[in-house]
């Protein structure tokens, strides 16, 4: 009887590991390649729910986003095809002049700002602005990290729920 239980017991343990490993492997997981774009934005004079990219937002090079999660845990997860953002990130990337991009922590206009950061491997590239404008100041080649910022803003507002809910 014994013998029964515990063969029961690792039927359902191993039952539990393959449908976690199943799930796992469905879920969007960074490999060490994959390009990774983030937008996270503050909006002072607004409720967080109608702020996009107030709860972040995220877009992996093969195009699975996800914008969230809020307080509440709620997110929105999907498949979007963004190649011109995906060129435009490794074009920025690969510019040495790029390397020490710094931008300053405020912008021009107190209480907003967006942050866009770029990862591959071991590369980061972190712009800052607002609604889709490149903070000036930020230095660089700027004509690319402004385009790569607007692409960036405008791919997270197609795909962030307003008002977040």
């Amino acid at each position: 009887m014994k013998t029964a239980t515990t063969r029961a017991k690792v039927g359902v343990d191993l039952w539990i590991a393959v449908s976690v490993l199943s799930v796992a492997s469905s879920c969007p997981v960074d490999a060490a390649d994959d390009l990774v774009v983030s937008v996270v934005a503050s909006c002072e004079a607004m409720l967080k729910e109608y702020c996009p990219g107030a709860y972040g937002f995220r877009i992996t090079e093969p195009g699975v986003f996800v914008a969230g999660p809020s307080p509440e845990r709620r997110a929105r997860n999907g498949q979007a095809v963004e190649t011109p953002l995906f060129a435009l990130a490794r074009r920025a990337l690969a510019d040495p002049a790029n390397s020490s991009v710094a931008c300053p922590m405020l912008g021009p206009i107190p209480g907003t700002r967006e942050t866009i950061t770029v990862n591959i491997k071991d590369k980061t590239l972190v712009l800052k602005g607002e609604a889709g404008t490149l903070d000036s100041r930020c230095g660089g080649s700027i004509d690319t990290l402004a385009k790569l910022f607007k692409a960036a803003d405008a791919t997270m507002r197609r795909h962030y729920p307003v008002p977040f809910r």
